[in-house]
C-alpha cells in the first residue's frame, strides 16, 4: 500500500474518533447547537471546505485529490464536484488563515483535546494533499500555510 493510501486510511481513523468525541462534547452542552447545529456536522462541514479549498485553489483538480475526499469523507467526489463545492466555499479564499485561527481557537476554548486532534487533521490533509501528484506553486504556499498556522496554534496553547 502507498503513502498515499496509508495517510488516508490514518486520516479516516482520526477523522472517526475526532466526530465520535465532538458528538460526545456536543451533547454536554458546552458547543452551542442552537447557534452551529451539530458539533460533528459543523466540523465535517469545516475540514471538507478546507480541503476542497487546498484541492482547487489553482482550479487544477487531480483525480488523487477526489480519490482522497472520497476516502476521507465517504461520498463520491469526481473533479466537477469538487470544484462545485470549492465554489460553495470560496469565502475562505481570501481568510484562510483567519477561518483556520478561529476554528481551532474557537474549539480549544471548549475542549483543548478536540483541538489538539483537529490541527493534526488539518496537517494530516495538508500531508495527504502533497503526496496525492503534481501541485502548483499556490498550492504547495497553501498547504504550506495551513499546516504552519496548525503549528503555530499549537504551539500558542
Amino acid at each position: 500500500m502507498s503513502k498515499f493510501f496509508r495517510l488516508i486510511d490514518e486520516y479516516k481513523q482520526r477523522l472517526e474518533s475526532f466526530l465520535s468525541d465532538c458528538d460526545a462534547v456536543g451533547k454536554s452542552g458546552a458547543w452551542d447547537r442552537d447557534e452551529y447545529g451539530d458539533m460533528d456536522t459543523y466540523y465535517t462541514g469545516e475540514l471538507v471546505g478546507l480541503c476542497a479549498r487546498m484541492i482547487a485553489g489553482d482550479e487544477a483538480i487531480e483525480e488523487d485529490d477526489c480519490e482522497f475526499m472520497t476516502r476521507a469523507f465517504g461520498f463520491e467526489y469526481s473533479p466537477e464536484e469538487v470544484d462545485e463545492l470549492y465554489a460553495s466555499c470560496r469565502f475562505w479564499d481570501a481568510d484562510t488563515e483567519v477561518e483556520l485561527r478561529d476554528s481551532i481557537r474557537e474549539l480549544t476554548a471548549i475542549s483543548p483535546m478536540l483541538s489538539d486532534d483537529y490541527r493534526k487533521l488539518v496537517s494530516l490533509s495538508a500531508e495527504i494533499l502533497l503526496e496525492s501528484g503534481r501541485k502548483s506553486e499556490e498550492e504547495l504556499n497553501l498547504v504550506k500555510q495551513i499546516y504552519e498556522i496548525t503549528v503555530e496554534e499549537g504551539a500558542a496553547r
